[in-house]
């Protein structure tokens, strides 16, 4: 049986613990090991680890070192071997029985490369909604991430186990192997991204190398999530920009994503200035670096534009083309300032 080592990066996550750690030990796979690195936590996240979780691996940091840093540290201390598997858990993701069990299975007969389950959303309660998280993800030529199924029901559209292009890196299992081939140096993430959307680059660039990403409906686990406050929500956007320079074809690159990119930058500083600059600085100091972590494809662009293709055509709640979100975009924004102006009434 092939050890699953369990990745867990927490940080201030002390609320979400219990029902983490509790799904964990309700695994049905036999051969699973904990490690968990603490981002400099200030609430009582490790005393609750250290009496509650004994059979654990935790590592403390003295800083915040971001999402994919902490997560190539353990992967190191992990010491990985041929045929074993590593799974990203988020602290507020819970389990089901069978999550480790399913994802192994499906992986051995698929030869996946890395493969995640049906997430579906739970409240502060950490009760289940019956809506959607993410049933696999997909990706736009211009970078662009789409949940599939995001805020919508769960229903038997979201039960059939096929290939995607990339799941969420809130409960991703990715094998040894794979780590290997795109990650020779140990950077399993990208640590230029401190946090959001280094999940997706580490699938874009697997898909790069040939390996296969499978979605799994029988591995069902519940996924809190958080809001974005405008910082963030840059934050995310800039490390889009970065992973489109990374992976993202030459041609494309040339012709399409950088023209691309500059308009949004352009745009983002014309709606929202502070977030405008942000980005800017982002991407400039940070371009040259993501450019020299181009690795060479061994797959064609033809089936990279085949995949662009495919995400178009999935079921999600979130808008697709460029104008439909920056009309939301102004929408939110239009919402929130009525909202001040009525709270400045109050």
């Amino acid at each position: 049986m092939a050890r699953v080592y369990v990745g867990i990066v927490t940080y201030n996550s002390a609320a979400d613990l219990p029902a983490c750690f509790a799904a964990l030990k309700q695994q049905t796979y036999a051969d699973v090991q904990v490690v968990v690195l603490d981002n400099a936590s200030a609430d009582e996240s490790v005393d609750w680890m250290w009496q509650n979780a004994p059979d654990m691996k935790l590592i403390i940091n003295q800083e915040n070192v971001g999402f994919g840093r902490a997560h190539n540290q353990l992967v190191a201390a992990c010491d990985l071997q041929a045929g074993e598997f590593y799974l990203t858990l988020n602290p507020d993701a819970t389990l089901m029985p069978d999550y480790i069990r399913e994802l192994v299975r499906v992986m051995g007969e698929t030869g996946a490369g890395w493969a995640g389950g049906k997430l579906l959303h739970k409240d502060d309660n950490q009760q289940p909604t019956g809506i959607l998280y993410s049933a696999g993800q997909g990706i736009r030529r211009d970078g662009y991430v789409l949940n599939i199924g995001e805020a919508m029901p769960d229903t038997a559209l979201f039960n059939q186990q096929r290939e995607v292009f990339v799941v969420s890196g809130a409960a991703l299992m990715i094998r040894t192997e794979a780590i290997s081939s795109i990650a020779p140096q140990g950077d399993l993430f990208d640590e230029q991204m401190f946090l959001y959307g280094e999940d997706i680059d580490v699938g874009w660039r697997a898909r790069r190398q040939g390996w296969h990403c499978w979605y799994v409906p029988t591995a069902v686990a519940y996924h809190r999530g958080g809001k974005l406050n405008a910082a963030r929500r840059g934050q995310a956007l800039g490390n889009t920009y970065l992973s489109v320079l990374k992976n993202a074809y030459w041609f494309d690159v040339l012709t399409y994503n950088i023209p691309l990119i500059l308009i949004n930058l352009i745009a983002r500083t014309l709606l929202s200035p502070a977030i405008g600059v942000a980005l800017i600085r982002q991407v400039a100091s940070q371009a040259g670096g993501a450019l020299r972590k181009r690795q060479p494809p061994k797959i064609s662009r033809a089936e990279m534009l085949g995949w662009y293709v495919w995400t178009s055509e999935q079921p999600t709640t979130q808008p697709l083309g460029l104008m439909a979100r920056i009309r939301g975009y102004l929408s939110k924004s239009k919402r929130k300032a009525v909202l001040g102006a009525v709270h400045d009434t109050q």
